[in-house]
């Protein structure tokens, strides 16, 4: 703790010697070895997130300053970084047991209700590496296209540390932070939804089955996602300049166009997902009914991008496809519908107000021709 508190720490991560570290050849390497899998995959790597010293580390003051210093932003911005997450490595270490393991261990869900990972959601450094040229180059990366792609990643939504990590307080705490607000509402987070990465990313064959897994389908269950729907930080994430910035950005419409859109609604998970009793008690909560009346809410629907969503190839493909029709007809899509929540939903001012503005109208006309 100490250590990352220090000065030293923060004048070594602003450096020109990290940097260069970064872009050099050795930490490509580094990444791609079977040292960095099998460490990845050892009992230490277990046991250290586990431990009280991670879980003080995260809630360090040096954690903090670190995230919010000129040496990170840098880092996320180096060829370095971009180029190892498009190695080898970096897609092995994501498929390794022991970074499944790491997702299931009791010091990562620990650390997501730290109060230094909400500290470190609210810095000036996380809300500035958003918006860093790095994190963009690194969404548009081979690398993570091929880690979505990656049996691990699918592997880690199906683990039970996913499932009890969205079920934390660390999780809902991080939601209401105004880090995480901030970071909605950053030209970082707008720019990576426009990037390629991101549209590659929503096609993926690792995007597709992590939607079937079940993971993700315990996640939607999880009290921790229907907690996430009731938070403050999720109602003001909605009416972030940042999420309608969202909407209309030429990704949001992309990923809509995409193969991987349609096939995800195509699959099993997002059917299981409409009947599961999360997104019931979703649709039943404070929050969704909140975030249907929120000026957010009301401005995306009227936002350039979601009319141009609506008249997009992939909207009207998406319509078509057998996965949207069979969720039409689950249980779950039944259910929802016969939930005082939806009720509640369209009852509401915000809903009524977003149904008559006139880019909506000019939407569906749109639609139907």
């Amino acid at each position: 703790r100490n250590a990352l508190s220090s000065e030293g720490f923060r004048n070594a991560l602003n450096s020109e010697g990290l940097r260069d570290a970064l872009n050099s050849e050795g930490f490509r390497n580094a990444l791609s070895s079977e040292g960095f899998r099998n460490a990845l995959s050892s009992e230490g790597f277990r046991n250290a997130l586990s431990s009280e010293s991670f879980r003080d580390a995260l809630s360090s003051e040096g954690l903090r300053d670190a995230l919010s210093s000129e040496g990170f932003r840098d880092a996320l911005n180096s060829e370095g970084l971009r180029d190892a997450l498009s190695s080898e490595g970096f897609r092995n270490a994501l498929s390794s047991e022991g970074f499944r393991n790491a997702l299931s261990s009791e010091g990562f869900r620990n650390a997501l209700s730290s109060e230094g990972f909400r500290n470190a959601l609210s810095s000036e450094g996380f809300r500035n590496a958003l918006s860093s040229e790095g994190f963009r180059n690194a969404l548009s990366s081979e690398g993570f296209r091929n880690a979505l792609s990656s049996e691990g990643f699918r592997n880690a939504l199906s683990s039970e540390g996913f499932r009890n990590a969205l079920s934390s307080e660390g999780f809902r705490n991080a939601l209401s932070s105004e880090g995480f607000r901030n970071a909605l509402s950053s030209e970082g987070f707008r720019n990576a939804l426009s990037s390629e990465g991101f549209r590659n990313a929503l096609s993926s064959e690792g995007f597709r089955n992590a939607l079937s897994s079940e993971g993700f389908r315990n996640a939607l269950s999880s009290e921790g996602f229907r907690n996430a729907l009731s938070s403050e930080g999720f109602r003001n994430a909605l009416s972030s300049e940042g999420f309608r910035n969202a909407l209309s950005s030429e990704g949001f419409r992309n990923a809509l166009s995409s193969e991987g859109f349609r096939n995800a609604l195509s699959s099993e998970g997002f059917r299981n997902a409409l009947s599961s009793e999360g997104f019931r008690d979703a649709l039943s909560s404070e929050g969704f009914r909140n975030a249907l009346s929120s000026e957010g809410f009301r401005n995306a629907l009227s936002s350039e991008g979601f009319r141009n969503a609506l008249s997009s190839e992939g909207f009207r493909n998406a319509l078509s496809s057998e996965g949207f029709r069979d969720a039409l007809s689950s249980e779950g899509f039944r259910n929802a519908l016969s939930s005082e929540g939806f009720r509640d939903a369209l009852s509401n001012q915000a809903f009524r107000q977003a149904l008559n503005a006139e880019l909506f109208s000019n939407a569906l006309k749109n639609q139907r021709q």
